[in-house]
């Protein structure tokens, strides 16, 4: 009876700990991120696609094949805290500004690191609160005045 007893303890404790193995679905030195989305920031539209900006991290649905795809610091983001979001119909290509004045530019899978405000030596707000594209110029609206990207 005690004998019995102890081999369905052991198999109910053998089948927690396996089932408790297949629970992790990353593998190691993979991560997984858990950012707040909550709090949209701001909305573009373009093509077949609706592109969110939340303070940590980019979402883009596409209407046609009704894919949502997730973009922040851990897929190739070179920050955190978007401010503004706008598209370059022109070039084809997101500009993502960060509150810190750090810019990110997507195109594609392809992202391009502008850190010109950031690493400006100009002390005070450097905020990009809003962007207007125009043709092949993109203006910013910042904390210290408006400034133009392009040619």
């Amino acid at each position: 009876m005690i004998v019995q007893m102890k081999k369905q303890i052991l198999m109910v404790l053998l089948s927690i700990f396996a089932f408790g193995m297949q629970a992790q679905n990353v593998a190691i030195g993979q991560f997984r991120d858990h950012l707040p989305c909550t709090k949209g920031i701001a909305v573009n539209t373009y093509g077949s696609k609706v592109v969110c900006a939340t303070a940590p991290s980019l979402f883009s649905f596409d209407t046609e094949d009704k894919s949502l795809k997730r973009m922040n610091k851990v897929e190739g983001f070179s920050d955190l805290g978007v401010s503004a979001l706008a598209y370059a119909a022109a070039y084809g290509l997101e500009i993502l500004c960060y509150s810190n004045g750090n810019i990110d530019l997507l195109k594609g899978e392809q992202i391009i690191n502008i850190p010109d405000i950031k690493r400006s030596s100009m002390m005070g707000n450097k905020i990009i609160n809003h962007i207007c594209v125009e043709g092949s110029l993109a203006y910013l609206s910042c904390g210290f005045g408006f400034g133009k990207v392009g040619n």
